[in-house]
């Protein structure tokens, strides 16, 4: 008997079936879009972006805020996905790299005062949520011309002597013996967050005194707290949940308020972010000892008897080294002491 070679009629049972399954696979990936999206607009709250990148006035992240340095200004760049004047032809990869290695996509080292030296500790993963939110937001078609620096600080290859000082690259790495809600809170404080920026002394070309961090610093005539264990200046008489409940209102009844750069930090970020992770913020602060040294990880300074004298080549030597540490270490001041800074509008 031949074989008919007409096609066999399709059975209605499974029709509907291959359509249920193509129907649930893409509403999956819908959902799962949808929650990266959701995370990356968290994620980009506790990294506090909005308020760097939103101008007085202008739309939500299409930059143009001046952010004044002894050494000229900054505008900060529009990174809406419109395609001519943001990142709408930035692909993943080259926000990855922006964040992880402080390399746009024109491959040009970018300047500290886009803090990817703490942002480099953020999982890929957080930077791809990050990415998926932005995408989301509505392009807005706005030119940023955003180096303003005096010669020779608006060369860029200037950043490589302070990329050689002051720029680790790598992602977070939990430490085994502490609590899940500690590394947490270490990878927030640590990484997105950036809060040894404001909250450490530096000295007078704005250089982080390493061997303080966390001591608290005056930022734009405000002073940020010292959020160290330390009983007489820091954190100490406070309890986890006293440090969760003023990170998420700006508040400790009968203690302090939060005023000037901490107050927007509060508006924009913290107070967005969920109680557990809050805590875990709090938690890590608790843990921090008094005169920090845990986010550079160098030994401090011991104490030395009084100097033996130095032959001329030492001293050249040593001060040659220390000219050229502090002629790089100055683009460090343009992020943390000047980001607060406003124009002052010109009289008539």
């Amino acid at each position: 008997m031949l074989r008919s070679h007409l096609p066999r009629a399709t059975h209605p049972a499974r029709t509907l079936t291959a359509a249920l399954l193509a129907s649930a696979t893409i509403c999956t990936g819908a959902l799962a879009q949808s929650s990266q999206v959701q995370q990356g607009e968290y994620l980009a709250r506790a990294g506090d972006c909005i308020s760097c990148h939103t101008g007085p006035g202008a739309a939500p992240y299409a930059g143009g805020t001046r952010v004044n340095t002894p050494f000229g200004y900054m505008l900060a760049p529009n990174i809406t996905p419109d395609p001519d004047t943001g990142i709408g032809r930035w692909t993943f990869d080259d926000f990855y790299r922006a964040l992880h290695t402080g390399v746009n996509k024109q491959g040009q080292d970018m300047y500290p005062t886009m803090p990817y030296d703490f942002y480099t500790r953020v999982t890929r993963d957080d930077v791809a949520a990050i990415y998926a939110y932005l995408r989301t937001v509505k392009p807005v078609r706005n030119a940023v011309d955003v180096n303003h620096l005096y010669f020779p600080f608006d060369e860029r290859f200037t950043m490589a002597g302070w990329r050689e000082l002051y720029f680790a690259e790598g992602t977070f790495k939990p430490a085994p013996a502490r609590s899940a809600a500690w590394n947490r809170g270490a990878y927030l404080v640590e990484g997105l967050g950036h809060c040894s920026d404001c909250h450490s002394p530096r000295n007078l070309l704005g250089g982080i005194e390493k061997s303080r961090d966390f001591d608290g610093a005056v930022v734009d005539g405000w002073f940020a707290l010292d959020p160290t264990s330390d009983i007489a200046t820091g954190l100490g008489s406070w309890t986890v949940d006293d440090i969760a409940t003023y990170l998420k209102t700006g508040a400790y009844q009968g203690k302090t308020t939060t005023f000037g750069p901490m107050a927007e930090v509060v508006k924009n970020s913290l107070r967005y972010l969920t109680d557990s992770d809050l805590r875990a913020i709090a938690e890590y602060l608790k843990a921090l000892p008094p005169d920090s040294t845990l986010r550079t990880g160098r030994k401090r300074p011991t104490r030395r008897g009084p100097r033996a004298p130095r032959s001329i080549s030492r001293i050249a030597v040593a001060a040659t080294r220390r000219w050229g540490e502090a002629s790089r270490v100055c683009f460090h001041r343009s992020r943390v002491m000047a980001r607060w800074w406003r124009p002052i509008p010109p009289t008539s």
